[in-house]
């Protein structure tokens, strides 16, 4: 993983947000089948959309297998789009306390 990663000290359960304010839930790390190129997997808060993401926080092209929506392709290298997308993550979620 990449020191300047989006992602870098992420753990499960995690909450990010995306450019359009959606929640998502850190899952973990996906590996190429030889381990040489990685994304990370997130789930959108009240849906079953699984979305994999680069370091950067830029959403990738996969497609999906299946009611499970399991990734059966994951293209490591092409994002969804060049430019800024709604669904890119753009921070970690941190919940404000009231005092």
């Amino acid at each position: 993983m990449k020191k300047d990663s989006i992602f870098g000290d992420a753990r499960f359960g995690n909450i990010f947000i995306s450019r359009d304010d959606r929640k998502f839930c850190f899952l973990g790390e996906v590996k190429s089948i030889f381990g040489h190129k990685h994304c990370f997997q997130l789930l959108e808060e009240g849906s079953d959309l699984m979305s994999y993401y680069n370091d950067y926080g830029k959403s990738l092209y996969c497609e999906y297998s299946g009611s499970a929506m399991n990734a059966k392709d994951i293209d490591f290298d092409q994002e969804n789009s060049e430019g800024d997308a709604p669904n890119d993550i753009v921070s970690r979620y941190i919940e404000s306390i009231d005092s």
